[in-house]
């Protein structure tokens, strides 16, 4: 059987790190994936490159790392290869959608009803709360929207979507 390889774009715009989700959420995520016999691929711009270091470091499962590495043609392939790309509100999942690469995203400070591209397959996890979306690029609450969204949240839903695909393989 096909191992099942799940993208993550560990990166948002220089400008938004509101839409950041922690690293050691992603160590997590990338550790927990590993239990169910997923390969991860990290992805990200050269900025992001010292942050694909850290995560590197707490993971015993180690992803493909690609971050600081691609060029748009590049990180289209990459994403194309996917099974699933997970991402904050950013680029690459308007990448992932226009492949047709199941996407999973995250949103804290913007509406996913508007930033959403069209599409099948398309999921994503948005904590509201009182103060979103604020479109604020820096948050004055220690980014407590996209920080609410739990590894296990994200787990079980990239899960669920691979279980869709994977008919016989046991995410379970």
């Amino acid at each position: 059987k096909k191992q099942p390889l799940v993208g993550i774009n560990i990166g948002s715009s220089g400008r938004w790190s509101s839409k950041r989700w922690p690293l050691k959420k992603i160590a997590a995520l990338i550790e927990e994936l590993g239990a169910y016999n997923i390969r991860c691929l990290i992805t990200g711009t050269k900025e992001d490159e010292e942050s694909a270091v850290r995560i590197m470091k707490q993971c015993r499962n180690k992803p493909i790392n690609a971050v600081g590495k691609t060029d748009v043609a590049l990180l289209i392939a990459l994403i194309e290869k996917c099974d699933l790309f997970f991402t904050s509100d950013s680029a690459p999942l308007h990448i992932a959608a226009a492949v047709k690469t199941p996407v999973l995203a995250i949103f804290g400070p913007t509406d996913p009803e508007r930033h959403l591209p069209p599409g099948e397959d398309i999921h994503f996890i948005w904590k509201e709360m009182d103060c979103t979306p604020c479109y604020r690029p820096e948050c004055n609450k220690a980014n407590s929207c996209i920080d609410a969204v739990l590894v296990d949240e994200v787990k079980n839903k990239i899960l669920k979507i691979l279980g869709d695909k994977f008919e016989g393989f046991n995410f379970k």
